[in-house]
């Protein structure tokens, strides 16, 4: 997990690379959580984007994203991974069978599907970004998937991850799950908005939990087996 030796000099965090070990099976969803299931399943669109169903949601704060995975939950009569009251979120993290975000690690693991490169091709080829999107977020999965057949992974919209944004440990960890605490919640992935450099699997960046950006967006993640 981590930016390799060459991509240092990115900066934004991504270094040291460093070994995980993930103990939970789990699947994710193959594209963004796109505008069409954002309505279906919370009534309304918080994003800024109409008129494309088949396009990301966008402008959604990390509580309206873990707030959408409570509703799947109850949706697939799974137990809701977040007790939510107001503003304060409680986690029950990958432990909990319903729907969530990933972690970081997850995220970064299903990024790469074994592949240690920064990406799962060039990047014209498997992602929107700023230099071939026309700064619009696109209809998901018209680029290539990667190994594990996700979509989207770079570019198009970032995505929030479960965790709190801080430094990586420098050794060897076994499912992480980041800081305790926190200011920034991290998103992964690249976009539409944001050049090249960014749509990479070691690539991260953070913004406060109630922010609503327009190019960010999310996927949901279950534990299958711990």
């Amino acid at each position: 997990m981590g930016e390799s030796q060459t991509e240092a000099g990115e900066g934004y965090n991504d270094a040291p690379q460093h070994r995980v070990t993930l103990t939970r099976t789990f699947e994710m969803q193959a594209t963004e959580v796109t505008q069409a299931q954002y309505k279906d399943l919370m009534a309304a669109t918080p994003g800024h984007l109409t008129g494309c169903d088949t396009c990301p949601v966008i402008g959604v704060s990390w509580f309206q994203a873990v707030t959408y995975c409570n509703g799947l939950s109850r949706r697939r009569n799974l137990p809701a991974c977040y007790v939510i009251v107001g503003m304060d979120v409680t986690a029950l993290g990958p432990a909990c069978p319903g729907f969530r975000l990933p972690t970081e690690a997850e995220w970064e693991h299903a990024a790469r599907a074994g592949d240690p490169a920064p990406r799962h091709g060039p990047v014209d080829v498997v992602a929107w970004t700023d230099s071939n999107s026309g700064l619009q977020p696109r209809p998901v999965a018209q680029k290539p998937a990667n190994a594990w057949g996700l979509r989207d992974m770079l570019g198009n919209v970032f995505e929030w991850t479960a965790d709190w944004q801080g430094e990586y440990p420098s050794g060897e960890v076994t499912d992480p799950q980041g800081p305790t605490t926190g200011t920034n919640k991290v998103f992964r992935g690249g976009s539409y908005r944001t050049p090249d450099s960014e749509a990479r699997a070691a690539f991260r960046n953070g913004y406060g939990p109630g922010n609503q950006v327009e190019y960010i967006g999310f996927r949901c993640v279950r534990t299958l087996a711990r």
